[in-house]
């Protein structure tokens, strides 16, 4: 799997729902400053907590994810870059 990160067809695609998945089982409670990180604005953070009312925090975590994945040019690439400065044990404490 590593290696297939690094290939550039890679990096252009759209993350599938598997992946989104997996990603918000880490993400968790830290979902509202993830989704700054990918450039959902403060109206997009709030409708998902309306909307995730009563959800998981996993749950809400994969409900911005997937409104993240919609946007034009959302791809792995993308994702990789801007959490590049989160570490994945930060989150899952």
């Amino acid at each position: 799997m590593q290696r297939k990160l690094l290939e550039p067809e890679f990096q252009c695609m759209r993350p599938d729902d598997e992946f989104l998945q997996s990603l918000s089982e880490v993400i968790g409670s830290k979902w509202p400053y993830l989704a700054t990180l990918l450039s959902l604005n403060s109206g997009n953070i709030e409708e998902l907590r309306e909307e995730g009312e009563g959800l998981s925090q996993v749950d809400r975590a994969l409900m911005m994810l997937k409104k993240w994945s919609s946007q034009e040019g959302a791809a792995y690439g993308q994702l990789f870059e801007k959490l590049k400065p989160v570490s994945l044990f930060q989150l899952s404490k």
